[in-house]
């Protein structure tokens, strides 16, 4: 794993600053070195990259039974009943 190093810029050349001599990092500093592990899963052994893929599969498959719940009460229902009409079944 290749460790993430801050990199500080001035707002208004863009020129790279010398990183300030700093004995403890701030709470940006903090929350920043965390960002890109919790994105990744990174930070953890197995088990987490683990839990990290199947819950980054979680919206497939949630959008996918969504689809055929929808699909089983809305568009199998029409198709039914429009196959009935058609075949004269029930109709007066």
């Amino acid at each position: 794993m290749v460790a993430l190093r801050t990199e500080y810029l001035d707002q208004f050349t863009g020129a790279r600053l010398a990183e300030p001599a700093r004995v403890t990092p701030t709470i940006g500093d903090t929350i920043m070195a965390w960002v890109a592990p919790l994105h990744v899963g990174s930070f953890g052994g197995i088990g987490v990259r683990l839990v990290w893929l199947l819950t980054g599969f979680a919206p497939v498959l949630l959008a996918g039974t969504g689809l055929i719940l929808w699909w089983t009460r809305v568009i199998a229902v029409r198709w039914l009943h429009r196959r009935v009409t058609e075949a004269g079944v029930g109709v007066r």
